[in-house]
């Protein structure tokens, strides 16, 4: 019998050495998986926080790794199961070879920097911005946006109803644009009356949960993230954290140095330039028609905003276009599929309410 016959796929914790022999089933978008010994659940990976990290080219096994528990690893051998996994989720097709060295990664970083002082002293922090957003691979935004993201989760009230995240996670994959789905998307909704919602370098997108409270149809919620997405893809939150804390946080940032305590607060008030949301609000009413769902959600957004002054309006919007003037740019017909159907809305709606 040949080796990769006999070869199992393997989970290691992190925590020992030793690996555990294990298989995988689905329940929705998590990946469970079970000693195989007794099958009983030992880890549940959601999906979309997974990343392949390596193929073996002799055997055909893949590592995987999940944010939620960054120093374990999961090996999987080649099987139906896996296969029915890499349909799932198109992003873990897009396998990487392990990290760079630190050393390859400092010399890169300190190259950057001195390529940004020099057009820094000649363009300005605003064309430093851009010109630094052009020379960064897309997987540095989720270093950049990955410890925002977990002083997020760490320290603030996220609902965790796993039917409600579920749902919410459906609609992401519907909006999310090909051109970025390199980088897997996570979706985290916080407990607050405030409405507002916001992303993160890395494709992470925070959404408070009075604005799913406010909305009256969840085509105002699907407006809103095809929003946050068109600035994912236009890479808006990297270009604005530069512009905010300039390139050397950064780049210390990217190189492993996290201990910029108050980042998340800066990138929940992040203000972009008017074009800037100009263009997100453009790309959103595409990214909706994409997905064959109505596209007049967006403007209904705007509009709710105007008709109650005594909503928790977030800070950023007073750096935007005028309401009136978004409104009316986003205006759509009503043609389109539902974001979701009536019973996911209401599952949607309960998402702070665990069950």
């Amino acid at each position: 019998m040949a080796e990769s016959e006999t070869r199992t796929s393997r989970f290691y914790d992190g925590q020992t050495a030793r690996p555990r022999d294990v298989e995988i089933a689905f329940q929705e978008r998590i990946l469970v998986l079970l000693a195989r010994e007794d099958m009983t659940p030992i880890a549940r990976w959601p999906i979309a926080e997974m990343s392949a990290i390596d193929r073996n080219e002799m055997n055909g096994e893949m590592t995987f790794r999940c944010r939620g528990e960054p120093e374990a690893r999961l090996i999987l051998s080649p099987s139906p199961q896996r296969d029915q996994m890499l349909q799932a989720a198109a992003h873990l097709k897009h396998w990487k070879r392990r990290e760079r060295t630190a050393v390859a990664k400092t010399i890169g970083g300190l190259a950057l920097a001195g390529l940004a002082v020099v057009l820094g002293c000649y363009f300005g922090l605003p064309r430093l911005a851009i010109a630094a957003v052009q020379l960064m691979p897309l997987q540095w935004d989720a270093k950049l946006g990955d410890p925002v993201r977990e002083r997020i989760v760490e320290h603030e009230q996220i609902c965790a109803n796993e039917a409600a995240q579920a749902v919410l996670d459906r609609l992401g994959e519907r909006l999310m644009p090909e051109n970025i789905r390199a980088v897997p998307l996570t979706l985290d909704v916080v407990e607050t009356k405030d409405i507002n919602a916001f992303a993160l370098p890395g494709n992470h997108i925070i959404i408070y949960s009075g604005l799913i409270a406010k909305a009256d149809t969840p085509e105002i919620l699907a407006g809103v993230l095809a929003h946050e997405m068109g600035h994912l893809e236009m890479r808006h939150p990297t270009r604005g954290l530069i512009e905010q804390l300039g390139l050397g946080v950064a780049i210390n940032l990217v190189l492993g140095n996290n201990a910029f305590g108050n980042i998340g607060r800066v990138m929940a008030g992040l203000s972009y330039t008017r074009d800037m949301e100009r263009q997100a609000d453009e790309r959103a009413v595409a990214l909706l028609h994409r997905a064959h769902i109505r596209a007049d959600g967006l403007a209904a957004f705007f509009d709710l905003l105007k008709k109650d002054e005594r909503l928790h309006i977030p800070v950023l919007l007073s750096d935007h276009p005028g309401l009136e003037e978004r409104a009316a740019a986003t205006k759509q017909d009503s043609s389109g599929e539902p974001a979701m159907s009536a019973g996911d809305w209401q599952t949607l709606k309960s998402i702070c309410r665990n069950g």
